[in-house]
């Protein structure tokens, strides 16, 4: 699973055997929140059990800043 962006201690990867919707996995420490990239923004699609709120927080901003960028890799992967 490749990591397509680091930031704030966010590892964001994309599975490239992975379903529909388009989506991305970020992991910080134990934590994992998973993101799907919406047709206009991102929404938390589900948190792992030691994800916080700020965790969620963070990932959604994370994400919703390199939504267009995301996207192009998700498409890449999966068509």
């Amino acid at each position: 699973m490749p990591t397509i962006l680091r930031q704030d201690g966010f590892r964001v990867m994309i599975y490239p055997d992975d379903h529909e919707p388009a989506h991305v996995h970020c992991y910080r420490g134990d934590s994992v929140v998973t993101v799907w990239l919406g047709e206009t923004m991102a929404s938390v699609r589900e948190a792992s059990a030691e994800a916080k709120p700020t965790d969620q927080r963070d990932a959604l901003r994370i994400v919703n800043q390199h939504r267009t960028r995301l996207l192009k890799e998700w498409r890449k992967y999966h068509g």
